[in-house]
């Protein structure tokens, strides 16, 4: 199941308290792992109406449409894949992201 999640205030309050800085690691307008993992999160409880026990993202996704990333998510001690998709960018930032579940990741239990 896929859900897109819109991303452009997230990503202007972000900016806005000061963790702009952090921008660079993910080159312009892309978002940092973290971040990444937060708006994933998000979107997986909006989807489920809880949200996962954790989720890592092990790189920043770039502010280009078709971009994708590889998250490990948690539920109740099991780890599932999700991957993360630019889907539309907006002066220079990413405005639109959809999150899929891919599966469970190798190596896990």
């Amino acid at each position: 199941m896929e859900t897109k999640t819109r991303l452009r205030a997230a990503v202007a309050a972000w900016a806005l308290l000061g963790l702009g800085g952090l921008a660079g690691c993910a080159g312009a307008g892309g978002l940092p792992a973290a971040e990444l993992a937060r708006e994933v999160g998000s979107a997986l409880a909006e989807q489920n109406g809880r949200p996962p026990d954790g989720v890592s993202c092990p790189r920043s996704l770039p502010a280009r449409p078709g971009a994708t990333a590889v998250c490990r998510v948690t539920w109740d001690g099991t780890a599932e894949s999700v991957q993360a998709t630019v889907v539309s960018v907006a002066d220079g930032e990413v405005d639109e992201l959809a999150v899929a579940t891919i599966g469970r990741p190798s190596g896990a239990d």
